[in-house]
């Protein structure tokens, strides 16, 4: 994975998935002049998002285990004007770099939980920093039609591990992403709820919409050549490349979704 292309991607694909983000932090009703903290911020764009619902008085934390993107996450927050309103650290998700009882709430995406295997642990240091009465937020990406009008080459790219990393074949049926709320419940966590949001869009698109699918396009299965046939990689490259006549965001009539998976619970 080259990194930079990686940052340029993530930061074109916020475009389609902002407003997906906006309407689930809406939904949360997450405390104005609230202290935060986001755990694999990534590059700071849904902080920003976070940063933006709780108002001016709001402060809000990000953590991550990867120096370049806090760079970038830096830029990204001075580039949005927040940077008085959030703040950056460096840090495990499995060894916080805080105090107990820190934060009004704790929210994680595509991180805590989500790579697969044992979740025994997993959710402990999240928990410790978050105060009594705080909302613990852990949410993902679960699925995805992106290629409509080639179901058999979506389903396999879809059994590769680039799409699949939320749902190893090592975890445990009870370490299933989806059945998050119930390891709350066992926890100690109170008022678990689970919800799934759905982002769609339709042919045609304006210049940043296409922009972000295509690059979207790209990252979704990247990585996944060396476990599908050499036609079906093939035929994938000519539906994501625009110099193709088969490119799929020139058709008038396409049509695509993703959907992200929240589970909430209160400490």
């Amino acid at each position: 994975m080259d990194p930079k292309r990686y940052i340029e991607d993530l930061r074109a694909t916020d475009v389609i998935r902002k407003p997906l983000f906006k309407q689930i932090v809406k939904d949360l009703h997450l405390p104005p002049a609230s202290m935060g903290l986001d755990v694999g911020c990534g590059i700071g764009l849904q902080t920003v998002t976070l940063a933006e619902a709780m108002g001016d008085r709001g402060q809000i934390t990000g953590t991550d285990i990867s120096e370049e993107f806090l760079q970038e996450a830096e830029r990204v927050v001075d580039e949005a004007g927040l940077s008085d309103r959030i703040s950056f650290r460096t840090g495990d998700y499995k060894k916080l770099p805080f105090h107990d009882n820190s934060f009004d709430w704790v929210w994680s995406s595509d991180c805590v939980g989500y790579a697969g295997g044992s979740t025994e642990g997993v959710f402990d240091d999240l928990i410790r920093v978050l105060k009594p009465g705080g909302q613990l937020v852990i949410l993902a990406w679960t699925y995805q039609v992106l290629l409509a009008g080639y179901p058999l080459l979506e389903a396999k790219l879809s059994q590769t591990s680039a799409a699949l990393a939320p749902f190893r074949a090592e975890s445990q049926p009870e370490d299933h992403f989806l059945l998050t709320a119930a390891r709350f419940e066992e926890l100690g966590l109170t008022n678990p709820g689970t919800k799934t949001y759905i982002m769609d869009f339709r042919a045609p698109f304006d210049a940043d919409t296409r922009k972000a699918l295509h690059a979207l396009l790209h990252m979704r299965w990247m990585g996944a050549e060396n476990e599908v046939d050499k036609e079906d990689w093939q035929q994938l490259q000519s539906l994501i490349d625009p110099k193709c006549k088969s490119y799929l965001l020139d058709r008038n009539d396409y049509y695509g979704f993703f959907t992200y998976t929240v589970h909430r619970a209160t400490k």
